[in-house]
């Protein structure tokens, strides 16, 4: 059975955003890393840096294994400048990491990562997200994207301002 899904309005968004802030359950978790992010605002330390991606991991239960080595591709990629200026490319290269010869995609850890920095220019994608574009693609003709097309962070940011524009949010 197809699931109803509502026409986005923004008293519909407001209505959605408060339900969110006053769950502790699901706004705890961002009180805190909203918290921890604004102690260690920058990316030049590394255990600053670890503490934010291990914080992120748990809450989110982005499955990362190891987290030291992505504090560590962080450091490395200096990416203060590139999150300041909402460039889409640093969530690829926060996302990507190399293990042994395996190369693992953390894409939604990186989205997340990105976004509590700077919000406004970094939307959250997660599973979640993803099945609702593809839903609302499918009920009303905001955007045409495929379902790979949602895993380019460039791409899926588009598909979100869209989103936004379509429905007047």
């Amino acid at each position: 059975m197809k699931p109803v899904l509502q026409k986005p309005t923004p008293a519909l968004v407001r209505a959605f955003v408060e339900k969110f802030n006053t769950n502790p359950d699901t706004n705890g978790p961002c009180i805190q890393i909203d918290k921890l992010v604004k102690l260690y605002s920058l990316n030049n330390d590394l255990y600053e840096i670890w503490a934010k991606v291990v914080v992120i991991n748990q809450f989110y239960a982005t499955n990362i294994k190891a987290t030291f080595p992505v504090a560590q591709n962080i450091l490395r990629l200096n990416i203060d400048a590139a999150i300041e200026g909402g460039d889409p490319n640093v969530v690829a290269q926060i996302a990507r990491m190399k293990f042994k010869k395996k190369v693992i995609n953390f894409y939604s850890f990186a989205t997340k990562y990105c976004s509590f920095h700077s919000p406004s220019k970094f939307p959250i994608y997660d599973q979640y997200v993803d099945k609702l574009l593809r839903a609302y693609r499918d009920e009303y003709p905001f955007a045409m994207f495929s379902a790979d097309d949602l895993k380019e962070y460039g791409k899926f940011k588009e598909v979100v301002n869209q989103f936004q524009v379509y429905f007047g949010l």
